[in-house]
């Protein structure tokens, strides 16, 4: 058998004979063969407090093959999990379930194994720091925090009393979704509202803030004449 098959196993007999009788010896031939895996999905979106089940099928393999399942971080106890079968079962799913995990097929001929990449998607939120408002002078640089966390990757946008800010030469938001004001006026005054929403929902955190300047005095007149005698009034307004 020149290329031997899983569908050449059986038993094979070998009969001599001649006109004085016959004779035959069987042999049973067993062909075994490596582990082959149906190719699951390469990645897994999963919303976070969910359940997940991670499949990798067995197709075919001679002697039946045995399923171990591994995760790229050695400190989870993949014991914990759930295993059916040839699945694995992650229950209320948080952002540390995250990760690559390989199922590995084996038998005394060989292995398969494939990776499956986990994301744990997640509502907007907003960092908490405690700032509810900020007072400042005109003319000088303000940033207004807003730390924001979720997956996909929410969409930020600020509002100034209601109103949707656009990027300017003196506003601009950053990388990490903070809104700066280059040279800010008590016309910036008002409260400003950070929002940040994904497929999942949103979320958003105000600020008020409040722009103080120098006093401005309208110019007075220079001179006055008065009367000895008589009132006069000195006005600085």
């Amino acid at each position: 058998i020149r290329t031997i098959d899983i569908s050449d196993t059986g038993q094979y007999t070998c009969e001599a004979t001649n006109h004085l009788g016959s004779s035959n010896k069987s042999i049973y031939v067993y062909v075994n063969e490596k582990p082959q895996i149906d190719k699951p999905d390469e990645k897994i979106n999963v919303v976070k407090g969910a359940d997940v089940q991670l499949t990798c099928r067995i197709l075919r393999g001679t002697p039946k093959p045995t399923m171990q399942w591994n995760y790229q971080n050695k400190a989870k106890n993949l014991k914990e999990l759930e295993e059916i079968n040839e699945a694995l079962l992650l229950k209320n799913v948080t952002v540390d379930d995250e990760g690559k995990y390989t199922c590995n097929a084996s038998n005394i001929v060989g292995s398969q194994s494939y990776t499956i990449d986990v994301i744990v998607e997640y509502l907007p939120t907003i960092k908490e720091d405690g700032i509810k408002m900020i007072e400042t002078k005109d003319s000088v640089e303000v940033t207004l925090p807003c730390n924001v966390d979720g997956l996909p990757t929410p969409t930020v946008r600020w509002l100034r009393n209601g109103t949707i800010l656009h990027s300017s030469k003196n506003i601009l938001t950053t990388s990490d979704f903070s809104l700066k004001i280059r040279r800010i006026d008590v016309s910036d005054t008002g409260s400003y509202t950070c929002e940040a929403e994904n497929h999942l929902g949103s979320t958003n955190k105000s600020i008020d803030v409040l722009v103080f300047d120098k006093p401005v005095i309208e110019k007075p007149v220079e001179k006055i004449r008065a009367v000895k005698g008589t009132d006069v009034q000195l006005t600085c307004r």
